[in-house]
């Protein structure tokens, strides 16, 4: 036997009664009611956010390649100037590895 879903009754059930916008005290009803910013507000940032800002700026207004130092690498490859030590690589590899 299929039972009835429309919240009046069956199996004992009762419905369930909500409070109505009426009934809530103005206590609820102020503190459901979203606050606007009072004009008096400040933000202050401390020592470090304004150090970190001032660093984020003096990056962004540097290049992201540095051409002259690509420059005397292109020349010192081209002139065979350009040493290579593979104990050195292997050791930074291995360190860069661990720090991971």
């Amino acid at each position: 036997m299929p039972n009835k879903i429309d919240g009046t009754g069956g199996a004992g059930v009762q419905p369930s009664r909500t409070t109505g916008p009426s009934e809530a005290s103005k206590e609820q009803r102020e503190a459901s009611q979203p606050t606007a910013p009072r004009d008096a507000e400040q933000v202050q940032f401390t020592d470090s956010a304004r150090l970190l800002q001032r660093l984020e700026s003096e990056l962004r207004a540097r290049p992201e390649v540095d051409e002259s130092r690509v420059a005397e690498l292109k020349e010192r490859i081209d002139t065979g100037r350009f040493d290579l030590d593979p104990h050195r690589i292997a050791k930074r590899l291995i360190k860069t590895e661990q720090d991971l």
